[in-house]
């Protein structure tokens, strides 16, 4: 009877070397048929190896073989040679095959490519030119995964995090930026992709200029954006939202500029927490409607913490590196 196997558990199995004999020769059979999985599987590389680290894939030939050896030897000592005792040589022999095989191709997929990863950490911001002339500004703790040439009609890239993409125009060479989500596709255009998993708990993006096709990667759908739109993929209900941007400050990480127009003091303290990547709460709930015109231009969250202090009578302490805001109301 064939068993059905949990095709994620495979794939991480694999790269944590834990894949039994069967399941490594369905792996392959997989990989080789399925091209949903080896989209998933390579998905699951570039999110967690870097090219130096899936060069140092470890399979033990000398081990595997051996286990093969055995196997050749004990069944020709054996005087009864039924069937039932050749499935061993069969299994090892698969498995031993399966495993190598799967090793050549990931290093053949990755080094045939010739991708880079380009990563940022909690205290750099990079701009990044693409082989197509294409740029590429990165946020604090973002990846970006690249070829270092673009081959055939597309020009894909890979994207962890968040990016401010200003897409050189080629109506040959569709450009497309793939997350774990949802794909962006465009000819030329600038756009920010913000992947929030945990706040938000989706992925944005914002049309800054141009147009651009944003695709479900687990649904049958897709939308159409424009200058001045946002979608929002929500990883729950697994479904596109489209409406108007009317956030002034979603390239803040970029620019260095918050600019406030009788805003809400709860929408100041996210776009706060979002741009100083800080955890803040207000205290007093009291304190939501109270309106902010400002505009902060490379300001040190104390200094702008100071400022809220003096226009709206408040106090502003840190407890276990959370910034709580406290007052009786405006």
């Amino acid at each position: 009877m064939k068993r059905n196997f949990n095709i994620e558990e495979l794939i991480i199995k694999y790269f944590n070397n834990e894949l039994l004999d069967e399941e490594a020769v369905a792996l392959l059979e997989l990989l080789k048929t399925d091209n949903d999985v080896k989209k998933q599987f390579r998905q699951y590389a570039r999110l967690n190896y870097s090219l130096a680290q899936i060069s140092k894939v470890e399979f033990d030939k000398s081990k595997s073989f051996q286990k093969i050896k055995t196997v050749i030897t004990t069944q020709k000592r054996s005087k009864n040679n039924d069937s039932k005792k050749s499935v061993p040589l069969i299994v090892w022999q698969s498995s031993a095959a399966a495993l190598l095989l799967i090793a050549f191709t990931i290093a053949f997929y990755f080094y045939a490519t010739s991708e880079q990863i380009i990563q940022t950490n909690s205290n750099s911001i990079l701009a990044y030119k693409l082989p197509d002339g294409s740029t590429v500004t990165l946020n604090r703790n973002s990846k970006l995964i690249v070829p270092r040439k673009f081959i055939g009609n597309t020009r894909k890239v890979f994207l962890s995090g968040e990016a401010y993409f200003e897409v050189a125009p080629d109506k040959k060479k569709t450009f497309i930026v793939e997350t774990k989500f949802i794909n962006v596709t465009v000819c030329g255009t600038k756009f920010n992709v913000y992947e929030d998993t945990t706040l938000h708990g989706g992925i944005f993006v914002i049309v800054d200029e141009g147009q651009v096709k944003v695709s479900n990667n687990t649904e049958p759908q897709s939308v159409n954006l424009n200058e001045g739109d946002i979608a929002f993929y929500n990883t729950n209900s697994k479904h596109i939202e489209v409406k108007k941007n009317k956030n002034l400050n979603y390239l803040s990480w970029k620019t260095g500029i918050l600019l406030f127009q009788e805003t809400p003091l709860n929408e100041v303290v996210n776009d706060l927490s979002k741009h100083y990547q800080v955890n803040i709460i207000i205290e007093n709930s009291a304190l939501n409607n109270c309106k902010l015109d400002a505009k902060i231009i490379n300001y040190k969250i104390e200094e702008v913490f100071q400022m809220l202090e003096t226009v709206f009578d408040i106090n502003i302490r840190k407890e276990n590196n959370i910034y709580i805001i406290s007052g009786s109301g405006c």
